[in-house]
């Protein structure tokens, strides 16, 4: 046990580090369902659309920092495009599309 606790001495600002982002993706990833929840409150309670624009506003910033970061906050809870199979029974890469249609497949149909 005292090995465990040398490497985590030794590691804990990368632990740290780590801890802090994977909080901070949390955060964000819940941020956005939050939003919506609100906005669809401020439309029930008769808020003006300088109160909606600055929820789509956050929204807008939230989605595109994600994007940039090159993580949408939607995906977390989604399984790594690279570990899925398709219907037709074939490993898709990370870079092909997940609905992708049959006609422009180029798997065949497994019989």
């Amino acid at each position: 046990m005292s090995r465990l606790w040398a490497y985590l001495r030794r590691y804990r600002v990368r632990y740290l580090g780590g801890i802090l982002c994977l909080v901070g993706a949390t955060t964000l990833s819940m941020t956005i369902p939050w939003l919506y929840k609100e906005a669809i409150d401020a439309i029930t309670a008769g808020a003006g659309a300088r109160t909606l624009a600055g929820y789509l506003g956050l929204v807008v910033a939230i989605a595109w920092w994600a994007a940039w970061c090159g993580r949408s906050p939607a995906s977390s809870s989604s399984t790594s495009a690279a570990t899925s199979s398709t219907t037709s029974g074939t490993i898709s890469s990370p870079t092909s599309r997940p609905c992708r249609s049959p006609s422009t497949s180029n798997a065949t149909p497994v019989t």
